[in-house]
């Protein structure tokens, strides 16, 4: 019994440990910003000074009144930055801690920005955040039993482009970083399944040498971790070097030495489609089958002008908030939408591209090989006056009519 008290004790140490070195930078985050409204606006109540009870400001208002306060009240002469006010879209970003919603560095956001127009740089890739939905979920309702530690994401490649030094280099869509240039990604599944262990010896179910093992492995990780917006940095960012990427696949871990280099990727490559931002794209040239994998993030407008040289004038779905309300989502078409496509999706079409396709298939216009993922983000892009930025998460599109009721593809829950 003593032994088992011994390992159960060096596994809660170690969570201490995690807590401690990454999850710490959880709670600094959520520090910053007491409380963010997901209608994107504060509501001030007699807040430092400022009177009118149930106040409601947006962000940035809500930003520079309290600057001025500052200003007015501090025992120096200060100025009020845009460093400063980076630094709270910062926090506030940080905070609602969801994949789709990230702040960017300047140097990252300019990588970024270029990445909409097709220029990538990096090893050519696009990576998303996968967070544990259960305990996400108890953060934004504030439940006190939220695990912070359980909420290190997974980081997953999302798309790698054709011809870059990743897809040389053998990266897919779906793969899971585990290491960059040999420091580890420690992610809430580890935590999950360090805890479970304990469980499973406590309940003589697994022999405590193994927990001791794993215990011991994942305390190596801990002290050599990366948080995931340097690893979002080491492999988008910059086209000198190398970055060494370790990575998983259906359980086989893989290495590689991978060269940056500067990319410029087509719109359209024979059936691949891409909306970069002012591509020439062009609905009569467009093939009848469209590739959709692989496509990166995208560009709204692109894709909504090519959406109105395909449609009629009309509505063709809502994008959806989390508290119900939605917005028609209206295109002023030129079309006349007697054009049919066969489109070729995966887990990999994402973003502006995965709307294109629910939309067109909504509209009666295409049906769908392969897997589609259900409920694509609207994402917004904004960038600061200091050339930093972030994307928001604005709500979820949703078709016409859904691909589910068209039977037309194999919808990925």
């Amino acid at each position: 019994m003593a032994k088992l008290q011994t390992f159960a004790f060096g596994a809660a140490v170690l969570c201490l440990g995690c807590a401690g070195v990454i999850g710490g930078s959880i709670l600094r985050t959520q520090a910053e910003i007491k409380q963010v409204s997901q209608s994107g606006t504060i509501k001030l109540s007699n807040v430092a000074g400022i009177q009118q009870e149930g106040l409601e400001l947006s962000e940035s208002e809500y930003f520079f009144q309290l600057a001025e306060l500052i200003q007015r009240n501090f025992v120096e002469p200060i100025e009020i930055d845009q460093a400063m006010a980076s630094g709270a879209i910062r926090g506030a970003v940080g905070s609602l801690l969801d994949p789709e919603s990230q702040f960017f560095s300047k140097e990252a956001f300019a990588s970024y920005q270029k990445m909409l127009h097709g220029e990538y740089e990096g090893i050519g890739v696009d990576l998303r955040f996968l967070y544990d939905e259960k305990e996400l979920g108890k953060l934004r309702e504030k439940s006190r039993d939220t695990d912070t530690l359980l909420l290190l994401p997974v980081i997953e490649v999302s798309a790698v482009m054709p011809g870059s030094p990743a897809n040389k280099a053998g990266l897919e869509a779906g793969d899971r970083i585990l290491k960059v240039n040999d420091k580890w990604i420690v992610t809430g599944e580890d935590i999950r399944k360090l805890r479970d262990m304990q469980t499973q010896v406590t309940e003589k179910k697994l022999d405590a040498s193994e927990l001791t093992k794993f215990r011991d492995i994942l305390q190596e990780r801990v002290k050599s971790n990366i948080p995931g917006g340097k690893v979002r940095e080491k492999l988008m960012v910059g086209s000198e070097g190398t970055v060494k990427v370790t990575w998983v696949r259906n359980g086989k871990e893989m290495s590689a030495d991978i060269g940056k280099a500067k990319l410029k990727v087509p719109a359209m490559l024979e059936s691949e489609v891409r909306f970069f931002s002012d591509s020439p794209l062009e609905a009569a040239k467009l093939p009848a089958t469209l590739d959709l994998r692989n496509s990166g993030p995208g560009d709204l407008d692109t894709m909504t002008r090519l959406l109105s040289d395909l449609l009629p004038s009309g509505v063709y779905g809502q994008i959806v908030r989390e508290k119900g309300d939605a917005k028609d989502f209206r295109v002023e078409g030129k079309g006349a939408g007697d054009k049919r496509f066969t489109l070729i999706t995966d887990r990999s079409t994402t973003g502006v591209s995965a709307i294109f396709a629910h939309a067109l298939v909504g509209a009666g216009l295409a049906t769908v090989e392969g897997k589609l993922p259900p409920d694509p983000k609207w994402i917004q892009v904004q960038r600061m006056p200091d050339g930093s930025g972030y994307t928001l998460n604005t709500g979820i599109f949703r078709a016409k009519t859904s691909v589910s009721q068209n039977n037309s593809a194999e919808v990925i829950r």
